[in-house]
């Protein structure tokens, strides 16, 4: 079995050299008039390059300007060893097995991600357990809110009309969504770009190329965690408080440190005597 190779060739304006040279970095969008409604060409190519690679293969990129734009692709044989593919797929039921995921169709994610093909795998991840709804931008995401809150949004950071940074901000901002959990998938993936996020309002951050365990551990720790916030301030639990090993309730913590301030400011009076307390409880 043969080496793969193929080819993508389109018609059209074409590249520059230095465009040539940029195109599979990360998040290079190209100022050109010739490409300006392109939009986010970067993370799809990288992700493509990172995948080729992954395998063993090799993409390359010719372009004449005002001409054409063609990618070639070699991807080596892969053999399948039957024994290997069955301990493979053992190995991922067991995965599976401890992630113990349960079903939650009343559970409602809203993917926001300009990248189709992304967002199709994000969507193959989830549906089996939750239920999903799709955007391909901040303004499309803001609509599907209003329709209908989701329990979680999954966002990429850079997006056409409205990025995932300034979606979170208008969510966190706005008293009827700020609850909702927010957790970035991004190749921009620099310390930098995580703390950016999270002085945004994120609550989590994963880096692409992303791993399906990790999205689906993230989703069901963020559930479980929101749902366990939720109990806590429906029950009793909320109004208790500890202090110095003491468990009391929060309207006794208040009384108390009214009590003390009052003898503080009252120390020198020696009109004071138990009847004070009756001021103090009105």
């Amino acid at each position: 079995m043969g080496t793969l190779h193929f080819r993508i060739r389109n018609s059209g304006k074409g590249l520059t050299e230095k465009q040539t040279s940029e195109i599979f970095s990360r998040f290079k969008i190209f100022e050109s008039s010739n490409l300006k409604h392109t939009g986010s060409t970067g993370v799809g190519l990288n992700l493509t390059k990172s995948l080729t690679e992954l395998l063993g293969g090799e993409i390359t990129i010719e372009s004449t300007l005002g001409e054409y734009v063609e990618f070639n692709v070699s991807l080596p044989p892969m053999y399948v060893n039957s024994e290997k593919e069955s301990q493979a797929t053992e190995e991922e039921t067991e995965v599976s097995e401890m992630l113990f995921i349960p079903k939650q169709k009343e559970i409602t994610i809203l993917i926001v991600e300009d990248e189709k093909n992304i967002r199709e795998l994000l969507k193959d991840i989830l549906l089996p357990y939750y239920q999903v709804r799709e955007a391909a931008d901040g303004e499309e995401a803001l609509k599907e809110v209003e329709q209908k809150q989701p329990d979680i949004i999954i966002s990429d950071v850079l997006m056409p009309k409205l990025d995932g940074i300034t979606l979170t901000d208008i969510l966190k901002s706005d008293e009827r969504t700020a609850h909702i959990p927010v957790i970035h998938i991004s190749a921009k993936n620099s310390i930098e770009d995580q703390i950016n996020a999270y002085n945004h309002g994120t609550d989590l951050y994963i880096p692409k190329p992303f791993h399906p365990r990790h999205v689906l551990s993230a989703v069901e720790n963020m559930i479980n965690k929101y749902s366990l916030m939720k109990e806590y301030f429906k029950s009793a639990r909320s109004s208790l408080i500890v202090r110095d090993g003491i468990t009391m309730h929060k309207e006794d913590e208040l009384l108390l440190n009214k009590i003390i301030k009052f003898i503080e400011d009252n120390i020198d009076d020696e009109s004071m005597n138990p009847e004070y307390y009756q001021i103090l409880t009105r």
